[in-house]
């Protein structure tokens, strides 16, 4: 299950970072956000870079989100397919007065 979620995280990352790039307006907006937050605490340069940082680190928290969400879902499809194949095994005949009855081996 860790490499799964993994594996998925990196997926998540990937496809969420395809769309946080700089000149697109959300991401401008987001990180001109966090930069004006960042601003009372530190300089022009630096604060656009913990910003960047930020942002970076809020991707991944989403990827890890979808990660684990995806992990559940796998967990679901794994305990119905279980159900399924249980459902239709057949009942083993078992005859109890054998087993009770039988011999005995002499030592």
């Amino acid at each position: 299950m860790g490499h799964f979620i993994a594996v998925r995280e990196e997926f998540h990352s990937n496809m969420v970072g395809v769309n946080v790039q700089l000149g697109n307006s959300l991401t401008d907006s987001r990180i001109l956000g966090l930069q004006h937050s960042f601003a009372t605490h530190s300089t022009g340069p630096t604060a656009m870079g913990r910003a960047a940082e930020v942002l970076g680190l809020q991707v991944r928290q989403q990827a890890f989100t979808l990660a684990i969400s995806d992990s559940f879902l796998l967990l679901a499809t794994c305990c119905v397919s279980c159900l399924v194949v249980v459902s239709f095994m057949s009942k083993v005949p078992t005859r109890y007065r054998q087993v009770t009855a039988a011999p005995v081996e002499a030592k």
